[in-house]
């Protein structure tokens, strides 16, 4: 058996067609994937651009020292008004106010339970 004889038979011709398209199309899924892997990584830069934008030019509205002593005035009807303290002048951002938001739904929640409980009580004390 001669070694060139290996090269001059088609079975291995077919190998390395075989391993050729192997490698070749390594190199395809390599570069597609990278490829994928950049245009992720651009579309996140865009998402996040656009929310510092968006956080940038929405500012917390502050609250002034005034508008908040009106408030607690009208809010504190057993005090003078003269008596009542205001603290410092702050600034309500929109997270502050979603977070209110959600802890007021809670509390209307509980309360409304506290009320159905108390009904359900009143209707069996009939029977």
């Amino acid at each position: 058996m001669d070694i060139l004889s290996i090269f001059k038979n088609d079975s291995f011709i077919t190998v390395l067609k075989w391993t050729g398209t192997i490698l070749l199309a390594g190199f395809i899924g390599q570069f597609g994937r990278r490829f994928a892997e950049h245009l992720i990584d651009r579309g996140k830069k865009r998402r996040e651009a656009k929310r510092s934008n968006k956080q940038s030019t929405k500012e917390p509205v502050p609250i002034t020292e005034d508008s908040l002593a009106k408030e607690v005035k009208a809010s504190l009807p057993g005090e003078k008004p003269e008596e009542a303290t205001v603290p410092a002048a702050r600034n309500i951002t929109p997270e502050l106010i979603e977070e209110m938001a959600q802890v007021k739904k809670k509390e209307d929640k509980a309360l409304s339970k506290v009320e159905k409980k108390r009904l359900k009580a009143e209707k069996k004390k009939l029977k």
